[in-house]
């Protein structure tokens, strides 16, 4: 029953409630939403940066916690909320280039449901339930598949699962997959910028390789790319 005007002081009362009296510093979850559609950033350290949360315990490495500001056991969230929600998984995913309906196998860090080093496989978007003994997120649960498609259909094209095999001195591996067949490339730079070796193909999957054997100082930068419409993905060897 709260108004949009009361949201803001919600969050800081969860804040109190998180850094203070449970002692986690922050609030534990990376992102609030409430049931008019406004986006909180919550955990402290940056939107885009893999900040560690303290939302699923035995979970929280790797995973992104979302907060939608109410009780949803007995109903839905509202129209503004759900679609403030799907965009912002569609951001955030596109981010960390993943797939919203990919499927990933996890480790669990340890809490009553799940002892440490228990293997289980996650859905990209998963709820609560899926890792503790809650009912969280209520009746959203039933549909998370649905959030999975709409978030999928948001923003394309886009490159996901970016993966690189082996290291400076060896073959190094690059591969991706794309949303739809595009033209792409693999751009290998060194310390100064300047481009030592690039691949380029066509296609929904990325795969090329460098031979990287006489590249022994550190340094070295990739960019997956394909196209203005496509967020890249990089790094440094």
């Amino acid at each position: 029953s709260y108004s949009q005007a009361q949201s803001a002081q919600i969050v800081r009362d969860i804040y109190y409630y998180h850094a203070v009296t449970n002692g986690w510093g922050d609030i534990g979850y990376n992102f609030l939403v409430d049931k008019y559609g406004t986006v909180f950033e919550g955990r402290y350290g940056g939107v885009e940066r893999n900040v560690i949360g303290a939302h699923s315990q035995g979970f929280n490495t790797g995973t992104v916690g979302i907060s939608l500001i109410g009780n949803y056991a007995q109903r839905s969230p509202t129209p503004a909320a759900r679609a403030a929600l799907v965009r912002l998984l569609a951001w955030r995913m596109d981010v960390a280039h993943i797939d919203p309906r990919s499927n990933s196998p996890v480790i669990s860090g340890g809490n009553p449901k799940y002892r440490k080093g228990a293997p289980l496989f996650l859905r990209a978007i998963s709820g609560h339930r899926d890792t503790g003994f809650t009912t969280c997120p209520g009746r959203l649960y039933r549909d998370l598949p649905g959030i999975a498609s709409s978030v999928a259909g948001l923003g394309l094209p886009k490159l996901y699962t970016p993966e690189v095999e082996g290291g400076l001195g060896q073959v190094v591996s690059f591969s991706a997959r794309l949303s739809t067949a595009l033209p792409w490339t693999v751009t290998i730079t060194d310390t100064t910028g300047r481009q030592v070796a690039q691949g380029s193909g066509f296609g929904a999957n990325v795969q090329w390789t460098w031979d990287a054997r006489f590249a022994t100082l550190p340094g070295y930068r990739w960019r997956i790319g394909a196209g203005v419409g496509v967020r890249p993905a990089s790094g440094t060897l």
